[in-house]
């Protein structure tokens, strides 16, 4: 099952996993919680008051029991809160909001960019314009290999010069609040959470476009990001065939085989 994702500073693994837990089933009572996270009932409402004031989940309706008090479910608030989802690929920016279940609520923002020394400062713009008191977090996804750790993007088609791009002036428009990771990766995240309702298998996820190529594994519900750098980057597998010279430094990558630029 893929999970909500927050920076550590944002929302505490235990709250980040009681949401998960909300999310899976659905519905979820404070008893459900106190159940299988095995903690105090003391903290668990503690806990629940905490997500209840940051709109992040909401009270529905009372279940009436047989016995003893009415059960109060508590599910994910698909109202009060967004996100951003911003998408950076050679030669556009796109972005939209999303609730809390990964849904969108409107059209998302695209703007077509030929220079790529441009990509950041429009992604910028728009991530201010569509930043709000009610944005939880903004997800940034870019094709290539970063440095999360540095908030930097080592080498992508992008910018296909092969510089390295630092995304910190991006981190600090969202108030620090961003989540950035590669796109097939978060094409993973995104295909489970299209797919939760399937049965648990392991997948291995293919993107193939114009001039990008790249694959993600979906382990037990997460995909395989891998080391610092990158995973599963199906796109820079050489061939000894003649091709442009790639982002990456090479020749004869799928990627620039299956590209027509």
């Amino acid at each position: 099952m893929a999970e909500l994702l927050a920076p550590p500073h944002y929302l505490p693994p235990r709250l980040s996993q009681e949401m998960n837990l909300i999310r899976k089933m659905g519905q979820c009572s404070r008893s459900d919680l106190h159940r299988l996270m095995a903690c105090r009932k003391n903290t668990i409402g503690q806990d629940v008051s905490t997500l209840l004031e940051l709109g992040l989940i909401r009270e529905s309706s009372l279940h009436t029991l047989p016995r003893g008090r009415p059960s109060v479910p508590l599910e994910i608030d698909t109202q009060s809160r967004h996100v951003l989802g911003v998408a950076i690929v050679p030669g556009s920016v796109s972005c939209g909001r999303y609730n809390l279940l990964g849904q969108p609520l409107d059209s998302p923002t695209m703007v077509t960019i030929k220079d790529p020394s441009k990509l950041l400062p429009v992604c910028k713009k728009i991530v201010k314009q569509m930043t709000n008191s009610q944005t939880v977090i903004t997800g940034l996804s870019i094709p290539g290999m970063m440095d999360q750790e540095q908030i930097k993007i080592l080498s992508s088609s992008a910018w296909p010069d092969g510089q390295q791009v630092s995304l910190k002036p991006l981190a600090r428009q969202a108030d620090d609040k961003l989540i950035v990771d590669n796109l097939t990766n978060a094409l993973g995240t995104r295909w489970l959470l299209e797919h939760s309702d399937e049965p648990h298998h392991d997948h291995l996820l293919i993107l193939l476009s114009d001039g990008m190529l790249g694959a993600t594994l979906l382990i037990n519900g997460h995909p395989i990001r891998g080391c610092i750098t990158c995973s599963n980057e199906l796109g820079h597998t050489r061939m000894p065939v003649p091709t442009p010279r790639c982002y990456c430094g090479h020749q004869g990558c799928l990627e620039r085989i299956f590209s027509s630029a």
